[in-house]
Parts: structure tokens; C-alpha cells; sequence
């Protein structure tokens, strides 16, 4: 994170002083020029091996195109073997061939009018942060490979179990519901979404404004047909509460609630999609059970 802070001073002083860039070499196989500030820690990575490294992309209005600083993985380069392609690979690669471990690097690229896509149309320059991480040899690279092949399986593996007691959960309310045996458990809102809290939250009350994140998993009333499920991905989904960003059984429904609470929610056609619909899964006048986790609220 060092190294970017100093090209971030290196892009103000390359934004003032533009035309001065006769310290930075030209690109060989590209248009354009670049800089490398070496730390010595290493060589550069020989035919093979890769090069694992993070990358700020944007252009010379400030617009971001790609940060990878975040990531917990780094991008992986892999050094050709064939020097005959180098002339076909991208000008980061370009730059990385010539990187050690530890090494950062600022490069620039004119834009040409005809290059410009639709997201660039305000750009003049592109600019490169790059920062090397480490370079290392096939085996290593394979053990890596390996790990984050694990990794996944265990989250998916992860993500089906808890699937299943989703499942289970809204399956046993929805059936439940269906033959009245819920009526003395369940909270019903002003306007007719009935909730059965299966676990209350501990976390602070939500209220109009609150950021909530939550997981989901929607079936519409009269068949159980899912048209929609977070907890497949393992992915949160974000709202702000009482903004019209979601249906409006939702944003009733949770002013009554506390972050943590577990709930399955009976949401009525006219505060879901009404007479609309969804269609295809989502027929005019449908009414919805949702299994809801609301897992973070904020203000």
C-alpha cells in the first residue's frame, strides 16, 4: 500500500507536468511510456515462472477501471516462454516482464479518439499503478492453485448446507401457512405482510434509513416455485431501508426488526409486484414467502 501512496504523489506531479516525461522510457510494442522505481529485492521473472501483483487502472479524469489493491488474491501473470509473442501481449504485461519482486511502476498511454469505448469517451491518457508481490516458480504456483481450488470447494460445500436448512426452513412455514396452523405466531404489519420470527435479533432496531444486509430466498404462495435465492452465491444483499429500493412488503416488514432476526415473511401481491407480476415465474396478482436473515444494519 506504501508503494501505491507514492505513485498516487507520482500521478499529481505526472497531472501538473505532463509534457516533462523525459525520464520515463518508451513502451516497445505499445504506445505510450513507463517508469519503474526498483527496490532491488529480486530478479526479474525468468520464462515459466509468474508473477503475482496488484494493479490501479483508471484514466486522467480520476475514473476508476480496475483496483485490485482489495483483493486478497493477486493477479497472476504468467511469463511466456515463446519470446516471439511478446509483441502480442498488453502493455502491463509489457511492463511486468521488466518487474522484480517488490518493484512498483507508473505507466501512461495517449488515447487515440477511435480507441475510445463508450465508458471512455472523457479520456484523454490511461494510467497504470502497478506493484509486483512476488514472482514465483511453477511448483509454487500450483500449490496455490491447489489451495484456492480447496478454498472453493469448501465454500460451496459450505453454501449447499446451509441451502438445505434454508430449505427445509421456509418449505416447513410455507406448508405450515397453508394449512392455518400458524395463525397465533405470526406479527402482522399495518398493511397485511405476516411474519413468523423464527429467531429474534439481538443487534440495534432497524428504522427508516438503516443500510441493511441480508440474506434471501424467495417462493411465490401458490406453488413454492424459488424465483430468487442469496444464499446460492453466499452473497449478501444490501437495501436501504424505506428507500423504494425493494418491493414494499420488505420495507414494512423490517421496521419492526432487529439486526440477526430470522424470519419468514408473507407478503401480499399489492406490496410486491401486484398486478404486474414478474413474469415468467412471478405471475399478475401472486402473492410471495420470503426466508429472511437480516445480518448487518447500520445507519
Amino acid at each position: 500500500m506504501r508503494a501505491f501512496s507514492i505513485l498516487f504523489l507520482l500521478l499529481f506531479l505526472f497531472s501538473c507536468k505532463q509534457n516533462n516525461n523525459d525520464d520515463f522510457s518508451n513502451l516497445k510494442y505499445h504506445r505510450g511510456k513507463y517508469k519503474i522505481y526498483s527496490t532491488n529485492e529480486g530478479k526479474p521473472a525468468n520464462p515459466g515462472e509468474y508473477i503475482l501483483y496488484n494493479i490501479l487502472f483508471k484514466d486522467n479524469t480520476g475514473k476508476v477501471f480496475q483496483d485490485s489493491r482489495d483483493i486478497n488474491n493477486p493477479l497472476r501473470e504468467h511469463v511466456i516462454k515463446d519470446t516471439s509473442l511478446l509483441k502480442d501481449l498488453t502493455a502491463v504485461s509489457e511492463v511486468l516482464y521488466k518487474m522484480s519482486k517488490g518493484d512498483s511502476a507508473f505507466m501512461f498511454i495517449p488515447l487515440m479518439e477511435e480507441e475510445k469505448t463508450a465508458d471512455m469517451k472523457n479520456s484523454d491518457t490511461l494510467l497504470f499503478y502497478i506493484n509486483v508481490r512476488e514472482v514465483i516458480n511453477e511448483e509454487k504456483m500450483r500449490d496455490i492453485i491447489e489451495d484456492d481450488y480447496l478454498k472453493q470447494n469448501a465454500e460451496e460445500t459450505e453454501a449447499r448446507i446451509k441451502q438445505i436448512e434454508v430449505d427445509q426452513k421456509i418449505m416447513k412455514a410455507w406448508d405450515m401457512y397453508k394449512k392455518g396452523l400458524l395463525k397465533d405466531k405470526l406479527k402482522r404489519t399495518k398493511n397485511g405482510v405476516e411474519c413468523l420470527i423464527l429467531e429474534e435479533g439481538k443487534g440495534p432496531q432497524l428504522s427508516k434509513g438503516s443500510r441493511v444486509k441480508l440474506g434471501y430466498y424467495g417462493m411465490t404462495m401458490k406453488d413454492a416455485t424459488p424465483f430468487e435465492n442469496s444464499f446460492r452465491t453466499g452473497k449478501d444483499f444490501e437495501m436501504v431501508l424505506g428507500a423504494n429500493q425493494v418491493i414494499e412488503g420488505w420495507d414494512e416488514a423490517f421496521m419492526s426488526m432487529k439486526e440477526g432476526t430470522k424470519t419468514v415473511i408473507f407478503v401480499p401481491s399489492k406490496l410486491a409486484f401486484g398486478h404486474k407480476g414478474k413474469p415468467p415465474i412471478i405471475s399478475p396478482d401472486a402473492d410471495l414467502v420470503f426466508y429472511i436473515e437480516l445480518h448487518k444494519a447500520t445507519k
